[in-house]
């Protein structure tokens, strides 16, 4: 089967991957249309965009959007009738991953892995539905984490002060 051609790229310059890293292992499973899918990748297109995901070869690559570093890397290879990543290589440098304060780091990096597809990728409308009411602080974090992708279609946009902000009189000419 011939596999579609990449089209996201995030741009060459800047990106790495820093170290050290962690190997967790994992099984995900992705149909031919879901990999399709998966391939267009996701550009970000402003500062609310907190994420690229691009395909080089068999490798989806997980770059916060506006520092460059690959935070995730999975691995895919064609077994039977699925796509599969057996693997998500993820960065524990505690310059630029602050999440090891965790119970359970490894477990927290694959859900997050399967998250940004899901929301990002197969842009599932179910994904944010499945998380149930985050709260206020929820809501904060979820922002830091996946931007204008918890906007649902429909949602107001974010632009200038938030209701209730008084807004400075314009002078007059």
């Amino acid at each position: 089967m011939t596999q579609p051609a990449q089209v996201a790229r995030c741009p060459e310059s800047g990106i790495f991957f820093p170290s050290p890293i962690t190997r967790i292992p994992v099984e995900l499973h992705y149909s031919d249309a879901e990999m399709a899918a998966m391939r267009l990748g996701f550009i970000p297109m402003s500062m609310d965009d907190k994420w690229c995901l691009f395909f080089e070869g068999d490798r989806l690559y997980f770059v916060r959007s506006w520092t460059g570093c690959v935070l995730y890397q999975l691995a895919f290879r064609r077994e039977t009738a699925d796509w599969v990543a057996r693997e998500v290589i993820a960065c524990r440098d505690e310059n630029w991953y602050r999440f090891t304060d965790f119970d359970d780091p490894d477990h927290h990096d694959m859900a997050q892995a399967q998250f940004l597809i899901d929301v990002l990728l197969l842009r599932d409308p179910d994904a944010l539905e499945r998380m149930g009411d985050v709260g206020p602080l929820g809501a904060v974090q979820l922002w830091t984490q996946i931007g204008r992708a918890m906007l649902k279609p429909g949602d107001p946009q974010p632009s200038g002060p938030g209701p209730g902000v008084e807004r400075a009189p314009k002078a007059s000419p």
